[in-house]
């Protein structure tokens, strides 16, 4: 009998490997076109160019925990190079796939069909940013569930990096922390300080969070809070607006279908946990972790932002992930497997096509973003010493973060009347240009005579003085399409 279960775990493990492989390798092979664009760049441009209490300092601004900028610190410090940037998510999220396909409950065709749905396919793999981290933390705090209370420290650390992770998985940690309290003041057994320990702990990076994200009196927050703009967002029509922005990653029918279909599945497995377990709060946990999930997320979604991009979108199936994960483990609700684990079959079967693949195309036969090309260009057509003039625009970080890799250029933020270091939502700037606007700066900051070279965003009217000399291929995905103008002091 042993040696019979040893010969099914080596089948298991070369399986599980051989998937892996394939896995990693398309994924690499998808990375090798891949141009990082403004979202990226960002993240990497600001640890590059601030210290840790500054990092803190930013975080209100950027809408983002300190977690993926802490993460990336070292990268910078390094030498870590900004062209191998998407090779550091790849290297995550093969991590993640290997205790998706070690650990998850599921059979071997679930595992696969998941593997290759934009949970894990492509989008967190191949675009740095933190949802490859946060993949790994909620699949950690998954296999962690089942015993989460038996080793409450290593489940409140768990929480407390979830909660350093994104605004969005801010109900979920919360619903995590209701779970502490609830099983301290269900369970006696339990009360130990281990126990109070983790608590502490999720409760601390909490505290923290709220910390980082307060604002001050010069910084408006990426996510600016307040009466006036919730009450304007309070409205059928924007209600539409952010289902539809929702809905459109995922194609424009699937998407309203896979909405719905996952919707009627959560109503679905709340009423069979009522009917079979009498809503018992020891088996309701997870639905008191889910419930708090989705209840901030949609908050913040129609409240304060849309889905402006797929991974954002991504994060409610990843919720999805968690509870059917969960559903799996109970074993006296078995009737409930065969039907979890045909929804999340088909859901990711529905994702594939429509996503994926056009987005995949676009990826490998198009320009994603338009910093990595311009900058060769620059290399290939300006000369080493040139001063090259940025705006402090959301764009600017796509071309300084392949510009910074060498020294031969000076790059000079026209806006902020120096050097180029950061781009900071909200900072209040000595100037506030216009594309157009910049040339007849330019002839204040230097010299008659010098010529310097400005990376535009749009395009400008041509003079005697400002001419276009070379500019992207091809419009971009993320519409980054830059032109280089030199400007001649007269």
């Amino acid at each position: 009998m042993s040696d019979r279960q040893d010969n099914v775990t080596l089948q298991k493990n070369i399986v599980n490997s051989l998937i892996l492989a394939v896995y990693f390798i398309l994924n690499l092979w998808i990375s090798s076109y891949h141009e990082a664009w403004r979202d990226e760049s960002q993240a990497w441009v600001l640890v590059r160019n601030s210290t840790i209490p500054e990092i803190f300092g930013l975080c209100a601004s950027e809408g983002h925990p300190c977690l993926w900028f802490l993460f990336l610190y070292p990268f910078t410090r390094l030498g870590f190079s900004f062209y191998d940037f998407s090779y550091i998510s790849l290297i995550i999220m093969t991590f993640a796939a290997a205790l998706w396909l070690w650990k998850a409950p599921f059979g071997l065709f679930t595992r696969i069909c998941v593997l290759l749905s934009p949970l894990f396919f492509y989008y967190n793999p191949v675009i740095c940013r933190i949802y490859s981290l946060l993949m790994v933390i909620v699949l950690l705090l998954c296999i962690q569930w089942k015993d989460r209370h038996t080793h409450p420290v290593r489940y409140g650390i768990l929480v407390a990096l979830l909660i350093q992770s994104h605004i969005l998985v801010i109900g979920m940690s919360i619903g995590c922390i209701l779970d502490m309290l609830l099983e301290l003041k269900d369970n006696k057994a339990s009360r130990k300080p281990p126990a109070f320990t983790g608590l502490i702990i999720s409760v601390s990076s909490f505290i923290l969070l709220l910390l980082e994200l307060k604002q001050d009196s010069n910084t408006e927050a990426f996510l600016n809070v307040n009466p006036s703009s919730v009450l304007n967002n309070v409205r059928p029509t924007h209600v539409y607006e952010v289902l539809l922005s929702f809905s459109s990653k995922f194609g424009k029918i699937t998407g309203w279908g896979i909405l719905l279909l996952s919707l009627l599945f959560l109503f679905y497995l709340f009423t069979r946990y009522i009917k079979d377990t009498g809503f018992r709060r020891e088996y309701s946990r997870e639905f008191i972790v889910m419930l708090c999930a989705i209840s901030v997320y949609a908050g913040v979604m129609f409240l304060v932002r849309s889905a402006d991009h797929i991974q954002i979108a991504i994060i409610f199936w990843i919720f999805l992930m968690f509870i059917c994960w969960a559903g799996m483990l109970k074993d006296d609700l078995r009737n409930m497997h065969l039907i979890i684990t045909v929804f999340l079959t088909g859901i990711c079967i529905l994702d594939m096509p429509t996503c994926l693949y056009s987005d995949i195309r676009y990826e490998i036969n198009g320009l994603y973003s338009g910093g990595e090309e311009i900058t060769s260009l620059i290399k290939d057509n300006l000369p080493e010493g040139s001063t090259i003039v940025l705006r402090n625009d959301l764009f600017s970080p796509s071309v300084y973060a392949y510009l910074a890799e060498t020294d031969a250029y000076n790059i000079w933020d026209i806006e902020n009347i120096s050097p180029y270091s950061i781009h900071k939502w909200g900072k209040v700037k000595p100037r506030e240009l216009t594309d157009s606007e910049v040339p007849v700066y330019i002839r204040e900051d230097f010299k008659p005579g010098d010529e310097v070279y400005f990376v535009a965003a749009s395009h400008l009217s041509e003079d005697e003085n400002v001419k276009l000399l070379f500019s992207n291929s091809s419009p971009s995905k993320w519409h980054e399409d830059f032109c280089v103008y030199s400007v001649i002091v007269p």
